[in-house]
């Protein structure tokens, strides 16, 4: 007989039902102010004192694997101890569509919201979430976190842009390819078109993703992050939003406005993606500037 079974045996039905109340209300409370904190966006247990950096790692996707890349580039460049001890747990959201997605409180660098079907979520923790916002990937992302009650600076960009200070491949005048395809990381193998050069963003190994963009005239991408990195290194690229896909694009918009290009273009097939004219490409030099001056190297403080 469990302790449950117990108390339903001994105790009178009324104050039965006010201890499970009771319990119900401070298991809520715990999980709302102390275990959510406890643990990074993956469900890891975090080293306690530590600055913890959170990003999507449960399947690969060189989007996310860009996270730690980029955040040894610039602490390195700050001069900052990232494994210092810290007064207590601190997650930092970076590279990725993580704001409807993350249970904890964090401080916000970069990050976005995934797409429209996230915004329940924002909404049901925006009571308790606390957001210490430095940048964020967009102008929709802002205006949908100060919609929930977040103070958000108007300052945009991906950290994914500041790859090109990152890894500077040697990029030949005569390309490889003519075309390269990238599919999302979850595209169906079956679903992928055959007849063209294909990159697979499921590795750690963004070297040799950014050395097949870069040997491309030309990038036809499923994968928001296969345009980013396309757009960062100079090669044309055209945003492939297959027929069927579901939901709204609100990421692709998201990194679109950032840079001022609010006429955005989108393939249903690679065959039209071929012929469409890419977006122009984004000067990317204030946006790497803005993001690591807002680096919050502060958090860091003991």
């Amino acid at each position: 007989m469990g302790l449950k079974e117990v108390c339903m045996y001994i105790l009178p039905k009324p104050i039965y039902v006010w201890v499970r109340s009771v319990h119900t209300c401070i298991y809520r409370w715990y999980i709302k102010h102390y275990y959510r904190n406890l643990h990074d966006i993956n469900g890891n247990s975090c080293e306690p004192n530590r600055v913890h950096l959170d990003y999507w790692c449960g399947e690969l996707n060189i989007g996310d694997q860009l996270a730690p890349v980029i955040f040894q580039y610039v602490t390195e460049k700050k001069g900052i101890n990232s494994n210092i001890r810290t007064k207590e747990i601190k997650h930092l959201l970076t590279i990725g569509s993580l704001l409807d997605g993350n249970h904890a409180d964090a401080v916000v660098w970069g990050s976005g919201v995934l797409g429209i079907e996230g915004l329940r979520r924002l909404a049901e923790r925006k009571g308790y979430m606390k957001y210490d916002i430095r940048a964020v990937r967009g102008p929709i992302s802002k205006e949908i976190m100060e919609s929930m009650g977040y103070t958000c600076p108007a300052v945009y960009g991906d950290p994914g842009v500041l790859m090109a200070l990152i890894y500077k491949p040697v990029i030949m005048k005569n390309k490889k390819y003519k075309i390269s395809v990238i599919y999302s990381h979850n595209t169906p193998e079956k679903e992928k078109k055959e007849g063209y050069h294909i990159i697979d963003i499921r590795t750690t190994d963004y070297k040799q993703v950014i050395d097949e963009i870069t040997a491309s005239e030309r990038i036809i991408s499923e994968a928001l992050h296969g345009i980013i990195l396309a757009e960062t290194y100079g090669t044309p690229a055209v945003f492939l939003r297959r027929r069927g896909a579901p939901g709204f694009p609100l990421k692709y918009y998201d990194w679109y406005y950032s840079t001022e290009r609010y006429t955005v273009k989108t393939a249903a097939t690679v065959e039209e993606a071929i012929m469409m004219e890419p977006m122009p490409l984004p000067e990317l030099s204030k946006m790497r500037e803005q993001l690591l001056k807002v680096f919050p190297a502060d958090i860091f403080m003991q």
